[in-house]
């Protein structure tokens, strides 16, 4: 038996700060005039947050990925467009990665919130965040895609079989990043 995985560190670390925030939330200031504006909305959220399964959270910010992807994408190529720094372009890839990255810990954050509000166990909770992390490696080897294929125009003797094995080499990476099966 692991007693402590990178992944049980991040999750433990997650939910002391989600804990934290879920004691600073608030729903409005008192004497605004919209109290039943303000008492409705609070009672939809936590009608929402009652709804909330594993899979409603990997439905929306799964969804937000595949969103946000090709648009990560073409910004990537925009602000590439023109350079011939190899270092400047790794960096706008991995800042447009980055916006793909947020979205999944917060989702990841809000798996970890449903775990602690269920009781629920690890593996549970890993399984599901499992998938959605799937979802953003994916699309995240979009970005690095474009990334390939700026950064192979300025390599002599660059090739399809070049842009495989750094594509093969990214998989392995994130594979290694990936969350550890729990024991």
């Amino acid at each position: 038996m692991k007693l402590c995985s990178r992944s049980s560190v991040a999750v433990a670390a997650v939910s002391a700060v989600l804990f934290s925030s879920a004691l600073l939330t608030g729903c409005g200031s008192a004497g605004s005039g919209a109290k039943d504006d303000v008492s409705s909305s609070a009672a939809a959220a936590v009608q929402k947050k009652a709804d909330e399964t594993y899979d409603s959270i990997y439905d929306e910010y799964s969804k937000q990925i595949e969103e946000a992807a090709p648009k990560a994408v073409e910004e990537f190529k925009k602000q590439a467009e023109g350079s011939t720094d190899v270092k400047r372009l790794a960096e706008v890839a991995n800042d447009q990665v980055k916006t793909l990255a947020k979205i999944m810990t917060d989702g990841g954050k809000k798996m970890a919130e449903l775990r602690e509000k269920n009781g629920d166990s690890y593996k549970t909770y890993e399984k599901n965040y499992k998938k959605l992390y799937k979802v953003y490696s994916d699309k995240a080897m979009d970005v690095y895609g474009a990334y390939l294929d700026v950064y192979g125009k300025q390599v002599p003797g660059y090739n399809d079989q070049m842009k495989q094995q750094l594509i093969d080499q990214f998989k392995a990476t994130v594979q290694q990043l990936a969350p550890a099966e729990s024991e």
